[in-house]
């Protein structure tokens, strides 16, 4: 037509500069996204999460006066695992461990995202759009499990990756540089250093040439040696404390290993949790198709270690001797290396749109999830923010019972949103943190860890419940049966008296059962509370035999529970005998009381037992809140027939 000009198309020059400013823009976006998601919500650490603020705080307030730290823990110097604690604790004395929390969490979101950037923006402009997909994984499985450090660990892997396939390690600077960011990567988490090290020898091999390997390897070697001491002393720490106690998992069938791919790693429903395993499907059926031809030495590196990641990830087993959730580790490394295998952004302009409107379809929905997620756990747990935000103070050993599901989520941990999470496992933390104490139950003294006991806690700690007592009380029969149950629940009671207080995750009807066995509730709301064992004075008196010196062996308990809480032994010869007994609940208990005839010091045919006892010695008592204590006289009666306990704790 006339006096129309036709367009002038966009030179190239042009046309990248507008998808990178594109780019940034979705990637600043996504990243206000992320930060809205962690602080839009007072957001509650679950799993392994409060450890982890206590480990920070404590670094801190150790010898705060009005906390009682300093009366059970003392620092444990460590090289490793230090990437959260130690980012926490420079931001806790200025804003308190609530704010501090959400800005090293958001700290730690947007390093993953941004690592996985950096990642695949090393294989040009029009493969950085996948690198996006690190928003929507960042609020992942070892987020929600609490290992903060683990995943800080391997966002920083990625940046180490992207800096050496940019500069690979010829010059002195370049080694120097490498060197330093592998030692900082091993400080955070020494596993994940490990790993990246191994990408590195294989990128190594893969890129130089023939007569310069040995070399390039040598200087990757040495590059290296800082962050491998580092992660030889974190091994032989490992192997130090290979007897140390842990949850006899049972081990899980292949298949659920597979679906781990998925559920452990960006978890949540299936839209969530699977298209980032699907696209590295696709990269690993693309670099298997061409049996690597056609990728540069950068990708077949991260094929061969993608490859052999994740098939570590399905083949190893769940849980180790001494580490826990072992196989879900490879996890991140493998499907993220795979993943950056994919066939660039198709260079059409409406497919190429298409794809890059799924990936921020993809990540915001990923995101408002785990927004949503946050609301809903948040809201569950209602009553446990109470219960450890309640003004109380305390200085000694507290002994943490959480008795039921944890809020908000199924009592089958397979069959939570994100597998295996729990917002009440490691409450006594929380509680240390704001009211003071220390929870018998703490990852002290374990491997990498910031803090330990004072002195070996099998010395003095007083007996508290093996981990995953708890689910017990949550099977069908037990929950059908209210004397099962009675039972169950008298038995993890007996556990609180050494202890200054107890913090309970109960139904909150059994706190007339507390009140009734000599507790003071400090705190109740809902279904937790906070309470003193105060008990009921109770005295046994054991008379002499009248046929001649024998010593008598004295032990009691909770009622129906038949663990025992206190023993005693009065040596032969002494006249009669009044025993107290230590930490007597109120209500039904039991003593048993034996005449040692055969001298053996343990229950046997022939001992004799208190008139009134049943068959294996057990003499059944309601003790009563008296003036000056209950007490019980043992008339010496009939000989033991039933040597053991006939009815199971």
């Amino acid at each position: 037509m006339i006096g129309t000009r036709a367009p002038v198309p966009a030179s190239p020059g042009q046309s990248s500069r507008h998808a990178t400013t594109a780019f940034l823009a979705l990637a600043v976006a996504l990243s206000l996204l992320t930060v809205f998601a962690i602080t839009s919500v007072d957001y509650l650490a679950t799993s392994d999460g409060p450890e982890r603020v206590f480990a920070g705080t404590m670094l801190n307030h150790l010898h705060d006066t009005g906390r009682g730290y300093d009366r059970f823990l003392t620092a444990n110097p460590t090289l490793t695992d230090l990437g959260f604690e130690f980012a926490f604790a420079r931001f806790e004395p200025w804003w308190g461990w609530r704010t501090a929390y959400q800005v090293v969490l958001c700290l730690l979101a947007l390093l993953w995202a941004w690592g996985v950037v950096a990642l695949a923006a090393c294989f040009g402009p029009q493969r950085r759009w996948w690198g996006l997909l690190g928003f929507g994984s960042a609020l992942q499985w070892s987020f929600y499990m609490g290992q903060y450090s683990s995943e800080m660990g391997t966002a920083l892997g990625f940046l180490v990756l992207a800096w050496a396939f940019r500069r690979p390690a010829r010059s002195r600077i370049d080694r120097v540089g490498l060197a330093a960011l592998l030692l900082l990567q091993a400080m955070v988490h020494a596993f994940t250093a490990i790993l990246t090290g191994c990408v590195l020898l294989i990128h190594g091999v893969l890129a130089a040439p023939p007569k310069q390997r040995v070399r390039v390897l040598g200087g990757l070697v040495a590059s290296g040696l800082p962050a491998a001491s580092i992660a030889l002393l974190t091994l032989l720490q490992h192997l130090a404390n290979a007897g140390a106690a842990r949850v006899n998992y049972p081990p899980i069938p292949l298949w659920q290993r597979l679906v781990l791919l998925g559920r452990g790693f960006v978890s949540g429903p299936w839209w969530r949790a699977w298209p980032l395993v699907a696209l590295a499907a696709w990269g690993m059926s693309r670099c298997l198709r061409g049996r690597g031809h056609g990728l540069d030495a950068r990708e077949r590196s991260l094929a061969i270690a993608g490859l052999g990641l994740t098939a570590c990830a399905v083949l190893l087993p769940l849980h180790t001797h001494n580490w826990e959730f072992f196989c879900v580790r490879f996890t991140p490394f493998g499907v993220v290396f795979l993943s950056m295998l994919v066939a660039p952004v198709v260079a059409s302009r409406p497919a190429r749109l298409l794809v890059v409107a799924a990936i921020a379809v993809y990540s915001t929905s990923a995101l408002l999830w785990s927004w949503h997620h946050h609301r809903r756990i948040r809201a569950a747990s209602a009553d446990l923010v109470a219960a450890f935000s309640a003004p109380l103070e305390r200085h000694g050993l507290r002994l943490p019972l959480p008795l039921e599901p944890p809020p908000g989520e199924d009592p089958d941990e397979w069959r939570r949103d994100i597998p295996y999470v729990t917002t009440d496992g490691h409450m006594g933390a929380l509680f240390a943190i704001e009211q003071g104490g220390v929870p018998a139950v703490s990852f002290a003294g374990l491997t990498g860890q910031l803090q330990r006991w004072r002195e070996p806690p099998e010395t003095w700690m007083p007996p508290r419940p093996a981990r995953g007592f708890e689910w017990q009380l949550w099977e069908p029969a037990v929950e059908a049966d209210p004397q099962l149950r009675a039972a169950g629940l008298n038995h993890y009671l007996s556990y609180a008296a050494p202890y200054e207080d107890v913090i309970l995750h109960l139904r909150a009807r059994d706190a007339d059962v507390l009140r009734q066995r000599g507790f003071v509730i400090d705190f109740l709301q809902g279904d937790f509370m906070v309470a003193r064992f105060r008990g009921c004075a109770f005295s046994v008196t054991v008379p002499a035999l009248a046929t001649g010196p024998v010593s008598a062996l004295v032990s009691a308990g909770w009622a129906p529970s038949r663990r025992a809480t206190f023993a005693d032994v009065i040596p032969a010869g002494e006249p009669a005998r009044t025993v107290r007994i230590a930490g007597s609940p109120c209500g039904n208990t039991w003593v048993r009381i034996l005449y040692d005839m055969d001298g053996n010091g343990a229950p046997s045919h022939g001992d004799r037992t208190c008139l009134g006892a049943v068959a294996d010695g057990y003499l059944f008592h309601r003790v009563e809140p008296r003036e000056g204590g209950d007490s019980l006289v043992c008339e010496p009666g009939p000989p033991l027939l039933a040597p053991e306990a006939t009815t199971p704790p």
